[in-house]
């Protein structure tokens, strides 16, 4: 086992490749990291406040974003 939640292979819109892993550090907060094959590096965070609605920070060497977020499932 690897300890990490998640652990994959994903691509941008461009076809440029990254590897991303991340890690439940509660049932509520979600750690993860996207490294891509060109150096390029962002950290996220996820905060799940309620059942639907979650917050989302990300840090990289592209600049920083945040965003709240309503999800629902059917």
């Amino acid at each position: 086992s690897t300890g990490l939640d998640n652990l994959g292979i994903v691509t941008d819109a461009q076809g440029n490749a990254a590897v991303q892993a991340g890690s439940y550090i509660t049932d509520k907060v979600y750690l993860g990291v996207t490294t891509g094959a060109r150096g390029d590096t962002n950290a996220a965070i996820n905060l799940d406040i309620t059942k639907n609605l979650k917050l989302r920070g990300e840090t990289g060497t592209d600049g920083s974003k945040a965003g709240v977020f309503y999800e629902r499932e059917y």
